[in-house]
């Protein structure tokens, strides 16, 4: 048991002390938890039927190997948000011919059998060692080539959602002689979640965030999830003539147990509608909704604010909360013209 221990904390030693090697400035051009949001971790479980992010929570599933960077939805795409190198070295190979899908499940088997999952992709060599790949950019973003010398912080490309992905993102990749790292610890999935003595390889402190609420907002009709993934933006103006007043919100890293609660304003700042509801399974990202027909609850003109608060009740007694909210001006029916 003692030479276990001793060959364990030298492996654990070896590769923080590998962490050295290495720093990595945040790999898009924006800002995480304001404009975008890491969404899975690195599988650091040590079971293969138990995927855990590297603090033991739920972020990550089986076997994932990087870091899922997400922006808002498929039509940010069109903003051309730079993809960075992380650190300094030398681009090995890219890829540039991978369509943009939507991540609808015929996009993903069309990926699958074309063996391009990655989309595409940038892989730099950074020395001793060391590389990190950007997968899923933007089809024409590319704007390297192999052999060329980059900086941290040089653009690479644009975010994009070719290859198999389901939304909008980059997975960052590191490897450390071929062996996979995850950015957050300094250590292979290998060394398990949670473990001590870990050096993150992030130049700057990159907050771990769960229960992300990243969208919201108003609707004249039910909201259909695929859509919103496409688009999240939310209209100003609503008619007061409109059958259906609703309000949506989509999230990431919803647990089990999870309390969500959806509320709309009336202009005078009473309850329209209100819903409470208790979240029943582990999801990645999930849309929630409350709203009303109007023939039975009449709109009337002025501001509705919608609001969603999510309540998760911590291992140590304390209670993670987040909100998020958005408002719509209800008009006057408009007298058509002859």
């Amino acid at each position: 048991m003692r030479v276990l221990f001793l060959v364990l904390a030298l492996f654990l030693f070896v590769n923080s002390a590998a962490a050295a090697d290495i720093e990595l400035s945040w790999p898009v051009a924006c800002t995480p938890g304001q404009n975008c949001w890491v969404v899975n971790y690195v599988d650091d479980g040590a079971a293969k039927t138990s995927p855990k992010d590297f603090t033991c929570g739920d972020m990550t599933y089986a076997g994932h190997d990087g870091t899922d960077i997400a922006i808002k939805d498929h039509k940010s795409i069109a903003d051309n948000i730079s993809v960075l190198a992380a650190a300094d070295g030398t681009v090995e190979r890219t890829r540039d011919s991978v369509e943009d899908g939507n991540g609808t499940a015929s996009d993903l088997d069309a990926s699958r059998e074309a063996k391009n999952g990655c989309g595409n992709a940038v892989m730099i060599n950074h020395g001793n060692g060391w590389e990190t790949l950007y997968c899923h950019m933007k089809r024409g973003s590319i704007s390297v080539h192999a052999g060329q010398l980059v900086h941290a912080d040089d653009k690479l490309g644009s975010v994009g959602q070719s290859g198999m992905a389901e939304f909008a993102h980059v997975h960052f990749g590191v490897m450390h002689n071929g062996k996979i790292i995850d950015p957050f610890t300094g250590l292979p999935p290998q060394a398990g979640c949670g473990v001590s003595n870990t050096a993150s390889l992030w130049r700057m402190p990159i907050a771990y965030e769960t229960l992300i609420p990243y969208a919201a907002g108003f609707s004249n009709r039910v909201p259909d999830t695929n859509l919103l993934v496409n688009d999240t933006s939310s209209p100003a103006h609503i008619s007061v003539t409109s059958h259906i007043l609703g309000f949506w919100m989509l999230l990431y890293g919803v647990e089990p147990g999870d309390h969500i609660a959806m509320t709309i304003l009336d202009p005078e700042g009473k309850i329209y509608v209100q819903h409470d509801s208790i979240q029943d399974k582990k999801k990645i990202r999930i849309m929630k909704y409350v709203g009303l027909r109007t023939p039975n609850h009449p709109l009337y003109p002025g501001t509705y604010t919608g609001k969603a608060t999510l309540s998760r009740m911590l291992p140590d007694g304390k209670v993670l909360r987040h909100s998020i909210k958005n408002a719509v001006v209800v008009d006057e029916a408009k007298l058509q013209q002859p």
